[in-house]
């Protein structure tokens, strides 16, 4: 991967939309963005922190679906999912510890805390209201970590938010 292209740090609703396939115009989104990334427009990164969210909203989906508990072999098959993604796009997986306590950096929840504190609410598309929550605080403060120069989401709660050095990229606006 050339270092020269712009990185892009996915939050979770991406890569959830987009292996669910569901709903299926978010899907479609999520799969464009994503083969820019397959294409080299961009270097997509990660975090561990990514795959924690990402498994805990799997899990929750086939509990719903299924009305059960998810047995561990099918948790095993998203996990699957998910790394095989991964490694077909080249991903860069990134440690969320080694992020978190990098030397000379603030906190990570004292940093995402304060994006907390100093974010606005904004009104959605649909007319609602809606601000950043704390696991998306997180996902700031480890795009910024990360490298990233963008970080791609659905949520539009991120349009409230100011990270510096990384831009917001609302993949249903762009894609």
């Amino acid at each position: 991967m050339s270092s020269s292209k712009p990185k892009i740090y996915l939050d979770t609703n991406i890569l959830v939309y987009h292996l669910m396939g569901k709903p299926q115009k978010l899907a479609q989104q999520s799969g464009r963005l994503l083969l820019d990334i397959e294409k080299g427009r961009y270097t997509g990164t990660i975090t561990t922190w990514t795959r924690t969210e990402f498994l805990g909203v799997i899990k929750t989906l086939l509990a719903q679906s299924n009305n059960r508990n998810p047995s561990t072999d099918e948790m095993l098959r998203a996990e699957k999912m998910l790394t095989d993604l991964i490694s077909e796009l080249g991903l860069e997986l990134q440690d969320a510890d080694v992020l978190a306590s990098q030397a000379g950096q603030t906190r990570l929840f004292a940093e995402s805390d304060k994006i907390l504190r100093n974010s606005s609410a904004v009104q959605r598309t649909d007319g609602k209201w809606t601000a950043i929550k704390g696991a998306d605080s997180i996902h700031c403060v480890l795009a910024q970590r990360s490298g990233a120069q963008e970080l791609a989401t659905f949520d539009e709660d991120f349009r409230g938010i100011s990270i510096q050095g990384v831009r917001t990229l609302i993949v249903r606006e762009r894609y």
